[in-house]
């Protein structure tokens, strides 16, 4: 080999630093290591779950909403317009309904069974299972069917019958139930209400939320 060859030749490429060693083969072992330990330690606890936040103000909410469901009847005001049995039935058990499917989320979430751990962190995990997004969407229906029944104006708490706060903890419990929902779309990787909306072209979601807002305004006639 004569002296050019031997200067022609590149030089030999440096070793990767130790830290991109490491990271390779940490990376190396989460894919071939067990599936079944790597998603539970991949899994974040629940009493750190976002919707959390939400149940709590949830049970809140319905705690309002009950305690003025239960004095609907008691017209201390010459404002207020007195409930009906029937209406105020509706109302005591729209509130009680809630409160239990949140206080018992509530206590999932604070896992207060050691033995069961492993079967509702895997339900509750927005990667792994659907369960906790149908119980929120039954909440999200539900609320919506009593904030339509509530605050129109032969409800209990419709325009002019004074139950102000029956009238708006119905509606922070249906916006609670929504918020809730958009942190498990989020959680999955889905896009949020927000970002579903600002994803349509041009004026679109002004339109969206005009349509949404006048069927809001209609319901409540």
């Amino acid at each position: 080999m004569s002296a050019a060859d031997e200067t022609d030749t590149p030089p030999p490429p440096p070793p990767p630093p130790l830290e991109e060693k490491s990271l390779r083969k940490k990376k190396k072992v989460t894919i071939e290591g067990d599936d079944g330990d790597n998603d539970e330690k991949s899994r974040t606890p629940l009493y750190q779950s976002t919707r959390l936040k939400g149940y709590l103000t949830l049970i809140l909410a319905s705690a309002i909403n009950f305690n003025s469901a239960v004095q609907s009847q008691e017209t201390i005001s010459m404002n207020v317009v007195p409930a009906q049995d029937d209406q105020q039935n509706f109302a005591v058990a729209a509130a009680i309904l809630s409160l239990m499917i949140s206080i018992f989320v509530i206590l999932l979430h604070l896992n207060p069974i050691k033995r069961l751990t492993k079967y509702w962190e895997k339900w509750f995990q927005p990667q792994e299972s659907v369960v906790e997004l149908l119980i929120i969407s039954l909440l999200v229906i539900w609320w919506i069917v009593v904030t339509w029944i509530q605050t129109s104006v032969q409800g209990i708490a419709g325009d002019g019958k004074g139950q102000y706060n029956l009238y708006f903890s119905t509606w922070a419990c249906l916006l609670t139930c929504i918020w809730t929902l958009e942190r498990w779309l989020v959680a999955r990787g889905l896009a949020s209400f927000r970002g579903f909306l600002a994803s349509w072209p041009n004026r679109a979601p002004g339109f969206i939320a005009i349509f949404l807002f006048s069927t809001a305004d209609l319901l409540s006639v």
